[in-house]
């Protein structure tokens, strides 16, 4: 099978497209067939150990010291079918079509893949392709986890900064389902889109500063871990609740302080992936209240320039890598 092999830390160049052994499912595995998987910013900062201050040796540790050894294949989302199953697996059957998230197990970026079937996996919603099914579990799973850390009520007003990410797409419509009057903060070229699923004003972060809108918010999800802590407090009602997905140590402390001398809420738990949580959005999904947003797609091939456009970090929602097709 194709996939795309990781051999050094370094640039795009480091990961090429390779023929390798199709795995076998073990007991209780599921193999699947990949038809797309997402390229998240997740990937290019592994890859390159751009990483937040800290991490790195310890990411070594994990994947490999000198070079990548525990893990060779990256991507951590990925949708396709099943095309055969271990012993005792019980919940998938071959021709099921199914979404999964590896986690930091990676291995998504390749034609097959073993799956546990205890896994964070649910079958594929009908009323959405494979390419919009792949980039659900990731950005999907956190805005999820975000949106209800934050105990949105109707009528609510939730400020959204980063919104044409992964992450801050899914906010947006999640916020928006949950009743909220939702703003949105992202990149010149993303303003249409925001507010296409939700947003009724938007702001493009090269220009203006949406603090000065005169809004007091009842939530503030920053979803890219961009937005200086003090232009948050000062936008937040004071009993409001700031949510970080990717903070620094700095905010870290800060909101801790905060938290305990005040009555606003800062919360970064991180998202603790499970099949549960994949299972309702999908379920979001068909109702038609949530949909996937996609950018760009590229082939396998060209694995190495989406690589490269995710760096650039001016992606509006998704990137998607197309197993079927060939450059």
């Amino acid at each position: 099978m194709r996939a795309a092999v990781w051999t050094g830390y370094g640039g795009p160049e480091v990961v090429e497209v390779r023929k390798v052994d199709v795995p076998e499912p073990r007991d209780r595995e599921i193999l699947v067939r990949v038809r797309a998987a997402g390229v998240s910013a997740g990937d290019t900062e592994i890859r390159s150990l751009k990483i937040p201050l800290g991490l790195g040796l310890p990411m070594r540790f994990y994947a490999g010291l000198i070079k990548p050894k525990r893990i060779s294949i990256l991507g951590s989302e990925l949708s396709g079918d099943v095309e055969a199953v271990g012993k005792d697996v019980t919940q998938f059957v071959p021709g099921d079509a199914v979404i999964a998230s590896t986690s930091t197990n990676f291995g998504g970026h390749a034609e097959y893949i073993c799956l546990p079937e205890a896994g964070v996996i649910a079958k594929k919603p009908e009323n959405i392709g494979y390419r919009e099914a792949a980039v659900v579990p990731m950005g999907g799973i956190n805005a999820l986890h975000f949106m209800e850390l934050a105990k949105i009520e109707p009528g609510q007003h939730v400020m959204i900064y980063g919104g044409s990410g992964s992450i801050g797409s899914f906010a947006i419509q999640l916020a928006v389902k949950y009743g909220a009057t939702v703003h949105a903060v992202g990149g010149p070229g993303s303003l249409d889109i925001l507010r296409s699923i939700g947003a009724s004003e938007v702001y493009d972060y090269t220009k203006h500063d949406f603090t000065a809108n005169g809004v007091i918010y009842d939530v503030i999800f920053d979803a890219v871990g961009k937005l200086p802590f003090s232009k948050a407090m000062k936008a937040l009602k004071e009993d409001g609740t700031f949510l970080d997905a990717n903070p620094t140590w700095g905010k870290i402390f800060r909101g801790k302080a905060v938290s305990v001398f005040s009555n606003k809420k800062v919360l970064y738990n991180l998202a603790d992936e499970s099949p549960d949580e994949l299972r309702r959005l999908c379920s979001f999904i068909e109702e038609g209240t949530v949909t996937p947003v996609i950018d760009r797609t590229y082939t396998l091939e060209e694995i190495q320039e989406a690589h490269r456009y995710v760096e650039q970090r001016q992606k509006i929602g998704n990137v998607v890598i197309n197993m079927e097709a060939t450059a």
